[in-house]
């Protein structure tokens, strides 16, 4: 199998199965038991926490909500009292899980900021949204379907002028470990790590800066007294920490590689032959996650050329995993300014740290004989 939905879920190496089988021996009992077995489960999962945070924020001052997954992270930061009025602003190429979020209380406007063609936020309607009511701007690092990447320091200075009381939370599910996050650059207030993502079988976590501790406090409360959050399993905590140090400390290696597979892709693309017209890459290279290309073919449902693929044994993708059954064309391409003929027309390609150039030479023969025997 060519396997190249790396940004739905990424598959674990060897070494990070191997880690997790060897801590699950190590961290099994339950950390809020009382004995001393429990109190060493505690300690460890406290130097994990801010060993984690440090991979994050390298000032060592931010703090980690451990969550089962992006989508937990998203609903337990938005149900804070926090962001019950006022407004928050948005895009509608948000995943699934943030758009439902911010919806959560009744008297919290939310406001959707329009995109460019590139996939840019327009930054004089982002500019006219923001008012001292601003509660949150809610937005994504690295779009999940197109790969655009979001100008995050330039917001920032935006949110400043405008909004100086709003909490800067960013979709980082498809950055971390794929590109540089410029966390204190941008004072970003809350960042997403899902373990799937990054090859880890399991887990979740929400990085966040809170020197008022309120959010710190709200996280022990719901987990704790209303027990609305399940309590982190020690070994897949581990295991992400894990993970997320792997893909950080080889993050300049695996880039490289990317971009030159990246590049490959590129070009193979442009070279395919369609009955007539030709495929459109739709965001540039420098604009977007070396990870993930997005193109659109004319005159063909993406949806059936992922079946040919699939029958040839190489998987791609439509769109977001979560959303690949909707009856709609996608959210990202609609704003973008994608009839609906062409969003439908829409492949994209993820790659990880696994993808090899043979894997490329064979999407790309596969892609034609689909795109022959259409």
């Amino acid at each position: 199998m060519i396997y190249l939905d790396n940004a739905a879920a990424a598959p674990p190496s060897k070494n990070v199965i191997d880690h997790f089988a060897s801590v699950a021996f190590e961290l099994f009992p339950n950390q809020e038991a009382i004995h001393s077995a429990g109190y060493a489960v505690r300690k460890k999962l406290d130097q994990i926490s801010k060993n984690f945070a440090g991979l994050i924020d390298s000032k060592n001052k931010s703090s980690v909500f451990w969550v089962n997954s992006g989508t937990e992270g998203l609903n337990c930061v938005f149900a804070h009292p926090f962001f019950a009025k006022g407004n928050i602003v948005t895009t509608l190429s948000e995943h699934a899980a943030l758009l439902e979020s911010v919806k959560s209380f009744k008297e919290t406007e939310v406001r959707i900021v329009n995109l460019r063609a590139d996939g840019q936020i327009d930054t004089d309607h982002f500019l006219s949204l923001l008012d001292e009511n601003t509660t949150a701007i809610a937005i994504h690092h690295v779009q999940s379907e197109t790969g655009v990447i979001q100008d995050l320091v330039s917001l920032r200075i935006l949110i400043d002028g405008k909004a100086p009381k709003a909490k800067f939370v960013v979709d980082t599910v498809q950055a971390i470990g794929k590109v540089y996050i410029p966390w204190n650059e941008a004072r970003i207030d809350f960042c997403f790590i899902a373990g799937h993502k990054i090859g880890c079988p399991s887990g979740g976590a929400v990085v966040y800066r809170d020197t008022a501790k309120i959010f710190s406090t709200y996280f022990t409360m719901i987990r704790s007294e209303r027990h609305a959050v399940s309590r982190p399993e020690p070994s897949a905590v581990s295991t992400l920490n894990f993970a997320l140090e792997d893909v950080i400390t080889n993050f300049s290696i695996n880039q490289q590689n990317a971009e030159a597979l990246n590049d490959q892709l590129r070009t193979g693309l442009a070279s395919i032959k369609l009955p007539a017209g030709s495929v459109t890459l739709s965001v540039a290279t420098k604009k977007a996650s070396p990870y993930i290309i997005h193109c659109t073919i004319p005159g063909f449902q993406a949806a059936v050329l992922l079946r040919f693929l699939a029958a040839a044994k190489v998987m791609v993708s439509s769109g977001s995993a979560c959303e690949a059954e909707t009856k709609e064309p996608s959210r990202a391409l609609t704003a973008m300014g994608f009839d609906k003929a062409k969003a439908y027309s829409g492949l994209r390609i993820s790659l990880w740290t696994q993808t090899t150039k043979e894997d490329i030479k064979t999407l790309l023969s596969a892609l034609q004989q689909a795109i022959n025997d259409y």
